[in-house]
């Protein structure tokens, strides 16, 4: 199920319920009380986002973005700060061409562990991708052998 919460801001993103204290307390009552892994997606939106959102236990898991949180740098210290406070990571899709989501699986290929499926092939619904596309068997992208990130330039 996938529900966001109407009214205020959480640095930014829609997801709030009137102010951001009581939005947490509700999420992290959600936590507590259900037995489904409850994910923060659009509310982690920066390391600063990641950090309020583990330290305070909100949820069990956030859905990482390396373009939303701003790159690479940022993506490693929100997955550092997910593995101290033991909140899982997922890997979420942001949709562009092949070659950023082939660095995306590369971010992928940083946290000790992904216990829930990550979202990387979204490169596929893309008409004109000037990019060649990693290829997708049985459900998963295979990280690439070799130097680059896999991906070629179509002519």
């Amino acid at each position: 199920m996938h529900r966001r919460f109407p009214g205020g801001t959480f640095q930014g993103t829609s997801w709030g319920i009137g102010s951001l204290s009581v939005a947490c307390a509700e999420l992290a009552l959600l936590t507590r009380t259900l037995p489904v892994a409850i994910e923060a997606d659009e509310s982690a939106q920066s390391v600063r986002d990641v950090f309020r959102l583990v330290s305070e236990r909100v949820v069990d898991v956030i859905n990482l973005k390396v373009t939303n949180l701003g790159g690479l740098r940022h993506f490693l210290e929100a997955v550092r700060i997910c593995e101290a406070g033991q909140v899982a990571c997922r890997i979420g899709a942001a949709f562009g061409p092949a070659l950023m989501q082939s660095m995306a699986l590369q971010a992928a290929c940083i946290p000790k562990a992904l216990p829930y499926a990550c979202e990387l092939s979204e490169h596929l619904h893309l008409q004109d991708d000037p990019f060649t596309a990693l290829p997708v068997q049985n459900g998963s992208l295979a990280l690439p052998d070799g130097p680059g990130c896999g991906v070629g330039w179509r002519h």
